[in-house]
């Protein structure tokens, strides 16, 4: 049998706090274009030679409203390297009289790797129709803007640093016939950064919380 992790929680004055360690990351794997992502492992087939430890705090008390932070290091290796990453986060939620909103913020940084830095945030903002109007259904229009990119900064500098910057604006509505369904449908419009690419997208998703 394999242990992919262990995890402490628990709710103490106010605060909800995690403290998790678990199978690190692949530094094999990095990239300016995908960051950490791609180096996730995967369940059974992991590595657990370089552990990868996780902290997070939330301050839940205030009706409405959630904030919270979280501080993750792992001396990361793979093969053909070992290249340590901090990852810090900063995060804030609020659902009150039918204001829906949320924010996140991240950075990682690499120690001995091209890229130094990745960083990015976003920000929701929404409001509930359905619970307005007394209805059981819950009906969300919402807007979202973020700025990504996985390669902020890097040793090269110049383009190597605007190739992956991503700016997105997207709006669009979120159906919620129980709290655990969630039906979508958004438009937004992508633009990298080097040579001012845009794109525009159009979505259609449907989710389940378990």
């Amino acid at each position: 049998m394999k242990l992919n992790g262990i995890a402490l929680y628990g709710f103490y004055n106010g605060f909800d706090y995690k403290v998790s360690i678990m199978e690190g990351l692949n530094s094999d794997k990095f990239s300016a274009k995908s960051a950490i992502r791609d180096a996730r492992q995967k369940g059974y087939k992991a590595n657990a030679n370089k552990l990868l430890y996780s902290a997070r705090v939330d301050y839940t008390s205030i009706p409405g409203f959630k904030i919270g932070v979280s501080f993750t290091y792992n001396k990361s290796n793979g093969k053909a390297s070992e290249i340590p990453v901090n990852i810090f986060e900063l995060h804030a939620t609020m659902n009150k009289n039918n204001f829906i909103a949320a924010a996140e913020y991240g950075a990682i940084s690499f120690e001995n790797y091209e890229v130094k830095n990745s960083s990015g945030y976003y920000v929701d903002l929404g409001y509930d129709l359905g619970t307005a109007l007394n209805q059981d259904i819950k009906v969300i229009p919402f807007i979202r803007y973020s700025d990504l990119n996985t390669a902020s900064s890097t040793k090269s500098g110049g383009n190597s640093e605007k190739q992956y910057h991503l700016t997105q604006w997207k709006m669009g509505l979120s159906l919620l016939p129980i709290d655990q369904v969630v039906f979508k449908i958004d438009c937004g419009q992508d633009t990298i950064e080097l040579n001012n690419v845009r794109t525009n997208s159009f979505n259609l998703g449907a989710g389940y919380y378990f």
